[in-house]
């Protein structure tokens, strides 16, 4: 919990046997002590996604301190009532993170309460979430009050999300492939549907968009992102399939899909190559050696660096991991707007 709400945290341990219940409670309360509870990840300020983000740390520690049993994280951020001008609104995020689902409450708080009056508002919907996680009938206030604005979500998981977030299993499919297209797809967009087009003209089997649930940059996907994502095939008819699994790096999925072409952009071939992604220059080069080992290759389409639009020929690629690659010329692709520029647009 960071913010409102921490009240819950002593009331909860105020109840003889708590440690048969409560694993682990932490409140990194600034900005860099939520950095590193997110193991690095920059999570941006009081809001639902960093609340989902905390939640997933949360039930990821409660996984590995309580080994083989139950258990759920609860990630709670909140904006409550302060001695400085506030410009949005007072706010709480609750999420709880299960084996099962992933369940997201988010509460607009009427600004003539007291911070007292928030707070307890907050640590009860804290309280009645998590009762009503194990099974426990309540009724929260947030329900009564007429005054609070909420908006609640929840993402209930297929059995085989289940086992991929537990480590059960590491990819969703056990089709073969001739072509992987990696990436976050948040959202799918005009040029993964171009690319998509452009590889399958050049690939001549099935290909599959993947997402890994885990990435070396971003929180680990919940349920609910799952949810949203698979949701877009739904409305693409070009899309033939959707592979979720729990590998974040490229040596990674090499072992899950071994001698597939990976439909990749040219920041991911720099990305590949960059040292800061492994321990050292040689663990790079082994991970290169066992990707050429098991097949794969790389089909590479043009990005825009700069101000200037670029493709495989136009920036040096070690010999070792070049000799994978087969460059996809300007002619027969170009798209200048990233998934990145378009959430900032839509911003």
């Amino acid at each position: 919990m960071t913010g409102g709400g921490t009240s819950a945290i002593s009331v909860l341990f105020s109840v003889p046997g708590a440690s048969s219940t409560m694993v682990d409670a932490y409140v990194p309360y600034h900005s860099s002590a939520l950095q590193a509870f997110l193991g690095g990840i920059s999570a941006p300020g009081c809001n639902a996604m960093t609340a989902r983000a905390m939640a997933m740390q949360s039930y990821l520690r409660a996984r590995s301190i309580n080994e083989g049993k139950p258990a759920f994280g609860l990630g709670c951020t909140a904006a409550i009532a302060t001695n400085r001008e506030r410009r949005g609104a007072d706010r709480c995020h609750l999420v709880i993170q299960s084996d099962a689902k992933t369940w997201s409450l988010d509460l607009i708080l009427d600004k003539h309460l007291s911070r007292t009056e928030q707070e307890h508002l907050c640590a009860d919907a804290i309280i009645t979430g998590m009762a009503a996680a194990v099974g426990i009938a309540s009724t929260p206030a947030w329900q009564t009050d007429a005054d609070i604005e909420t908006v609640v979500n929840e993402a209930r998981a297929d059995p085989i999300w289940q086992s991929l977030l537990r480590g059960e299993v590491r990819k969703t499919s056990k089709e073969h492939y001739e072509g992987i297209f990696p990436g976050a797809f948040n959202p799918l967009h005009d040029g993964h549907r171009q690319m998509l087009a452009c590889a399958q003209a050049h690939l001549k089997g099935a290909i599959a968009l993947e997402i890994s649930i885990r990435n070396v940059d971003k929180p680990p996907l919940d349920y609910l992102s799952m949810q949203e994502r698979a949701a877009q095939l739904a409305i693409t008819a070009e899309v033939p399939d959707m592979v979720f699994t729990n590998a974040p790096t490229f040596v990674e999925k090499s072992a899950l899909f071994p001698g597939a072409t990976f439909v990749v952009g040219l920041d991911t071939i720099v990305r590949i190559e960059d040292p800061k992604y492994y321990d050292n220059e040689s663990a790079r080069d082994d991970a290169i050696r066992v990707m050429a080992d098991r097949g794969n290759r790389f089909l590479v389409f043009g990005r825009v660096f700069g101000d200037e639009f670029q493709t495989l020929d136009s920036v040096g690629v070690m010999p070792a991991l070049r000799e994978l690659c087969t460059g996809i010329p300007e002619s027969e692709f170009r798209l200048d707007v990233s998934s990145t520029e378009m959430r900032d647009q839509q911003k």
